[in-house]
């Protein structure tokens, strides 16, 4: 299964993902409120779900140094084609992430060399880094065993779709909201713990994801007493 190049815009959280409310100017006098719904929102109230959205709001032009999401999809499209990282990745992989390079870090690049693509490979369990400038790839550094690097939201996204498409649980988690996180495992392989829940309600459901053999290890309801 070729998960790597997956495009899940999810959070931890994968399927709630959080709104904000840019109120312009407005206060809760009663004059000001829109009481078409419940609950009453400010008049004018503009309803903004990423940071393209709010930028365009406030008319902010992108700064040359900050990872949009379009950038970051287009710097992944261009590692991802290198036949260095394609190697390192293998065929099961996911990505983690996108971040500028600190510049106490021991790193020989230049302020336009400084950006930092994160992957993991499922088959041997290694985080894989990509240097890159913003035309070029500077090199591939496949990383010790012994680290293993926080979850990502893709990865919370691919432990859910094995569940999901497990048939002992799919009828159970089908309609639920899920969060994840990096749990212990055996021999460094890579375990994300789900829980599945209700909208504002406990978690109802927990299931242990192996990436790396892409199976559930162990899943059940959450008894409380």
């Amino acid at each position: 299964m070729g998960v790597g190049c997956t495009q899940i815009p999810v959070g931890k959280r994968a399927e709630r993902p959080d709104s904000t409310y840019i109120e312009q100017a407005h206060f809760m006098h009663p004059d000001t409120l829109d009481m078409s719904e419940f609950p009453p929102k400010p008049k004018g109230y503009i309803q903004v779900t990423d940071s393209s959205e709010i930028m365009k709001v406030f008319k902010i032009t992108p700064s040359a140094t900050i990872l949009t999401e379009q950038k970051i999809i287009a710097l992944r499209q261009r590692a991802e084609a290198d036949k260095r990282l394609k190697k390192a990745l293998g065929i099961r992989y996911a990505f983690l992430g996108a971040s500028r390079m600190d510049a106490g870090e021991k790193q020989e690049v230049t302020p336009k060399q400084n950006i930092r693509l994160a992957y993991i490979n499922y088959t041997t369990n290694r985080a894989v880094h990509v240097l890159l400038s913003e035309d070029s790839i500077i090199g591939v550094q496949v990383q010790p065993k012994e680290y293993q690097p926080p979850e990502s939201d893709e990865e919370i996204a691919i432990a859910a779709d094995i569940v999901r498409s497990d048939a002992r649980y799919k009828q159970v988690v089908q309609d639920l909201l899920v969060y994840g996180i990096l749990t212990q495992s055996p021999k460094a392989r890579r375990y994300i713990l789900l829980m599945f829940e209700k909208p504002n309600e406990p978690a109802t459901f927990s299931a242990t994801v192996d990436l790396t053999a892409s199976k559930v290890v162990a899943a059940g309801p959450i008894r409380r007493q």
